[in-house]
């Protein structure tokens, strides 16, 4: 039987290199990462792109953000997804979000929000919703809001 190797991916919208965890033919290999990317759940970006953001003031603070947050519960996220965390499961809210919110007393507000930023794109209304409804962080309601006012 193969070795396995589970890689993590910090929830997070700054550029990271995977391959200082796993080959980059095992991770382009893997059909959970392909759906990942082709969910749009994981992005990829060529070196200079990664580079340049990390460069940037944003960058540099949402790296350090990432290396504090390394041991901690909330800060990377395993490619595999227990099923009860799934969209399908979960009244249309994915697990990405009731995981934010079922946690929020183990991370602090910036981070959740930072975590939110980077999955934006792929949130829905329904996320939204239930971010506006049920995040006890203030900034983070308010940035619920403001997104299903768009």
């Amino acid at each position: 039987m193969g070795n396995s190797t589970s890689i993590k991916v910090p929830i997070s919208w700054m550029p990271v290199d995977l391959t200082t965890q796993a080959t980059k033919a095992s991770i382009l290999a893997n059909p959970q990462f392909r759906r990942l990317v082709s969910g749009e759940m994981l992005r990829l970006v060529d070196s200079d792109q990664a580079r340049e953001v990390a460069e940037s003031s944003a960058g540099r603070k949402e790296l350090r953000r990432i290396f504090e947050l390394d041991s901690s519960p909330m800060g990377s996220s395993e490619l595999n997804m227990p099923k009860e965390l799934r969209r399908e499961n979960s009244n249309g809210v994915s697990g990405f979000v009731l995981n934010l919110v079922n946690r929020a007393d183990a991370v602090d507000e910036d981070s959740v929000l930072s975590a939110l930023l980077g999955q934006e794109t792929i949130l829905t209304q329904d996320d939204f919703r239930y971010l506006a409804e049920n995040s006890t962080m203030s900034g983070v309601k308010n940035w619920a809001v403001e997104r299903l006012a768009d």
